[in-house]
């Protein structure tokens, strides 16, 4: 059974997705595909997300790689999935050729894949570059295929920075910050990509509110005002701050606002801190939260199927 081992020396990497996307496609190719995610603290979530695509059965927590390598006997193909620590030591238990995953925000792409070839050896055969900035794509293209050919290794994919990864699902947002009351059901896959905080002046509230689709807005419950506005919007959710403290389980918001929230099925997360360091809050979920749920694996996908050399990888599996 041929085995792709996808590792990266950094967490936050796109690991995840890239095995999820990959994934779909073998898939959608008509190839059984198995994987095994090793011990980490993302373990669980990641196992979950390629579930998502390839069944229960064929995405395995790895805590014993040998009998987890023995469960997935039979698939056509194997994608193992593991820290950049442990990464040598995997590949020769699974007799795995490896793809190394690097951040496309990261300076030092030229040191990581000589550090990865050092460390891998032969069983390195390809790079891949996830999140790279539209800015940067063709300067981190130009860079990366220099620095892979030096060292033998082929450049399997550039992938541009997708704000819908990098954004974290209302599901997620509402665990993370969990808000002392909650109007609606924040129970879903949708993907926050944008912050919007409401200050302003109602004059200018719905433009501002108008401009991006998929966001979050964070808003005092003092400004019923501009709740109202941002739901005349497509926001997935509205953040409510508060200067003062809440009993948890009570809603301090306008019953107006709220009736307008249910009808147009749009969940309130009161959090009961103020604006600021509502902000602050949430500004540290996103991008911290680990590759799960079915809107995320979509994307994965997409970005896979546009961006990434299967040939490439393909001659890895051979």
């Amino acid at each position: 059974m041929p085995a792709l081992l996808i590792t990266s020396p950094a967490s936050q990497s796109g690991k995840t997705a890239l095995a999820a996307g990959l994934a779909a496609r073998l898939q959608a190719a008509g190839r059984s595909v198995g994987y095994a995610r090793t011990a980490a603290e993302s373990m669980d979530r990641d196992v979950a997300a390629l579930r998502t695509t390839i069944g229960a059965d064929s995405a395995l927590a790895a805590t014993n790689l040998a009998a987890s390598l023995n469960n997935l006997a039979g698939r056509q193909v194997l994608l193992v999935e593991t820290d950049g620590a442990t990464a040598a030591a995997t590949a020769e238990q699974a007799d795995a050729r490896a793809v190394l995953v690097l951040r496309g925000t990261d300076s030092d792409l030229p040191q990581q894949i000589a550090a990865a070839r050092a460390s891998l050896g032969e069983r390195l055969g390809a790079v891949v570059v996830n999140g790279v900035p539209a800015a940067r794509v063709a300067h981190v293209r130009e860079l990366t295929q220099a620095a892979a050919t030096s060292h033998g290794l082929g450049l399997a994919g550039v992938i541009p920075q997708s704000r819908a990864l990098i954004g974290v699902s209302v599901r997620d947002l509402a665990r993370a910050l969990q808000p002392a009351s909650v109007v609606g059901d924040p129970d879903r896959d949708a993907v926050v990509e944008r912050l919007l905080v409401g200050t302003m002046g109602l004059d200018n509230a719905l433009q501002y509110f108008g401009r991006f689709r998929d966001k979050a807005a964070i808003i005092s419950v003092n400004r019923p005002d501009l709740m109202i506005a941002a739901l005349q919007t497509h926001t997935l959710c509205i953040v409510a701050a508060s200067e003062n403290p809440i009993i948890t389980g009570t809603s301090p918001v306008n019953p107006v606002v709220v009736a307008r929230a249910r009808e147009r099925d749009v969940p309130i997360l009161v959090t009961g801190r103020p604006t600021l360091e509502t902000v602050e809050q949430v500004e540290r979920i996103f991008g911290a939260t680990a590759f799960g749920g079915a809107g995320k694996v979509q994307v994965a996908r997409a970005l896979v199927d546009e961006h990434v050399d299967l040939d490439v990888l393909g001659s890895l599996l051979a």
